[in-house]
């Protein structure tokens, strides 16, 4: 399913073929809340606008350029409401240039599935 939005980021033709509410940042950092975004040219994080209050920046990479992993994690709570919106899986983008970028997700989706391998298993098998 394409998102249907026009964002100001976008590039010309550029498509949102997913996104997430997720957190950026390792383990050992300040997470930084905001969406992630997959088009059919790059992954880019907009961090929410509190978030850009304290000067954080967005960050995009072009998809050619990475290597995607996921793995479960995260907290998934008991209450029903809270569950909607709990992080449940890593989301790790391995660059080129040998830096990594976490984040942790709400949820993952087939665009998303199809790119990035689970650790430790194959791309595209789970």
């Amino acid at each position: 399913m394409v998102h249907q939005f026009r964002h100001p980021w976008l590039e010309e033709g550029e498509e949102v073929l997913w996104h997430a509410m997720a957190n950026r940042g390792s383990e050992n950092t300040r997470p930084v809340g905001g969406i992630l975004y997959l088009t059919d040219r790059r992954l880019f994080f907009q961090p929410h606008i509190l978030e850009r209050v304290t000067e954080e920046q967005a960050w995009e990479v072009p998809i050619g350029k990475v290597h995607l992993y996921t793995e479960e994690g995260g907290w998934n709570p008991h209450i029903p409401v809270v569950r909607d919106i709990a992080i449940h899986y890593h989301l790790e983008v391995a660059q080129a240039d040998g830096s990594v970028e976490d984040f942790f997700l709400t949820h993952l989706g087939e665009p998303l599935e199809q790119l990035a391998q689970w650790k430790g298993h194959a791309a595209g098998s789970q």
